[in-house]
């Protein structure tokens, strides 16, 4: 419950409408609709549920395995300016800057300089929050999935995977299909933010390397 109150109740809508959820539903209906009316192929006829859940029982286990890395690499992060930003600064507060000052960062006002007692930005939805909670979301995800995988394989698992004629197959096999293409389009997200965030780094990082260079290049000799 503590999950769902401090991360998922502050980002539920961005969940909800995030592309990846409607792409999976839209994957799980078109499933469902063409129970029926797709010519199978001769191989497929006697591929069944039970088949095709251990192959995704591999893959969730992988992207779950990803995330638990990248999460343990995040944390792991030490406190530097790039860390500093994204622990003060969220979408929609006012912006915080982080100042150095004999060798000690602080957050400071960018409009005055002046340094904060009191960071005035929301703690839970911080972009350091908002980048550990990919990760978390995307192992959530990759969770779920293994549960409807197991779930079919017990339920319907012998079953064929493409012809069967029972609705509750044709139910369990959209839903699982519909929680693969998720957890598969969440790792995708979740490796495009590793990008993204190597990106931010390296854009403070070289900003430091020039300022630290000009100010030693106007230093008395």
């Amino acid at each position: 419950m503590g999950l769902l109150k401090s991360a998922v109740k502050p980002r539920w809508r961005k969940i909800v409408f995030h592309r990846n959820a409607l792409w999976s539903i839209g994957a799980a209906l078109a499933v469902w609709g063409a129970f029926g009316n797709i010519r199978i192929p001769a191989i497929a006829p006697s591929v069944k549920v039970l088949d095709a859940t251990g192959p995704i029982l591999t893959f969730t286990a992988m992207g779950f395995a990803v995330s638990v890395t990248a999460l343990a690499l995040i944390l792991a992060l030490p406190l530097n300016r790039a860390v500093a930003l994204m622990l003060v600064n969220t979408d929609t507060d006012e912006p915080v800057q982080i100042s150095e000052l004999d060798g000690k960062l602080m957050a400071s006002d960018p409009k005055t300089n002046k340094p904060l007692q009191y960071i005035p930005t929301q703690t839970s939805t911080t972009g350091y929050l908002n980048l550990v909670f990919v990760f978390v979301w995307t192992a959530v995800a990759n969770v779920w999935a293994s549960l409807v995988a197991i779930l079919a394989a017990v339920v319907v698992g012998n079953e064929l995977l493409l012809s069967s004629e029972s609705p509750v197959s044709h139910a369990i096999v959209a839903i699982l299909s519909g929680s693969l293409a998720y957890a598969s389009l969440q790792m995708f997200t979740a490796l495009l933010t590793i990008f993204e965030v190597a990106e931010f780094f390296q854009g403070l990082s070289r900003h430091q390397l020039q300022v630290n260079a000009t100010a030693q290049s106007t230093k008395p000799a």
